[in-house]
């Protein structure tokens, strides 16, 4: 189904569970998703804090389809909720890129708990394809995964991120960081843990 605007795309695609498709570029200049969104509780349940948000228990699968979701923050603009994509209790998220190009990325983040993905409470996430890039964070410059959540990496790249802990992957005890496949490389963090932080 195609959409007006990328907004309703996502809100559709997430609460009926479906593939969020990109034909274009999604960036937001004023780093907020959902920033016209009239309703309180669907900016609540979709756009939380600016992010993509994915509801309890609610699972969505994105096809980057050679384009990139860039929130767009800036390093200097570092919050609790400036992660491009924020995972609560129970939810899950597959990253696919179906393009002959493989450029579709996920970008722009810069938060104090993942920068790309923030997955805090028994989520689960599947990286198939497309990257993870360009994104700031405190506890991973890329993905924050808290001791319930899984990361499962069956293709595609986490690269170019910093972090003070973890500049890709910051997961704590217990996180499962499950790999088959892709790589995590040329991520930097300041004080531990490049690549990944475990």
């Amino acid at each position: 189904t195609d959409y007006s605007t990328f907004e309703e795309a996502w809100k559709y695609a997430v609460n009926c569970g479906k593939t969020f498709k990109l034909l274009s570029d999604w960036r937001v200049s004023d780093g907020n998703f959902g920033a016209n969104e009239s309703s309180s509780i669907h900016k609540s349940m979709f756009f939380n804090g600016g992010a993509l948000s994915v509801p309890p228990g609610y699972s969505v699968t994105i096809d980057l389809n050679g384009h990139k979701i860039c929130r767009d923050k800036g390093v200097n603009n570092m919050t609790d909720d400036g992660s491009v994509i924020r995972l609560f209790d129970g939810a899950s998220i597959t990253i696919n890129d179906t393009s002959e190009s493989k450029n579709g990325s996920i970008e722009g983040g810069s938060s104090n708990y993942g920068g790309g993905i923030y997955a805090p409470s028994n989520n689960t996430v599947t990286m198939n394809g497309g990257k993870i890039r360009l994104c700031n964070g405190y506890y991973g410059g890329g993905v924050y995964l808290d001791s319930t959540s899984k990361f499962i990496m069956n293709g595609g790249r986490i690269e170019h991120n910093t972090g003070y802990y973890g500049g890709g992957v910051y997961a704590e005890d217990d996180a499962v960081f499950e790999t088959h496949g892709g790589a995590v490389s040329e991520n930097r963090a300041t004080a531990d843990g490049g690549g990944i932080y475990l």
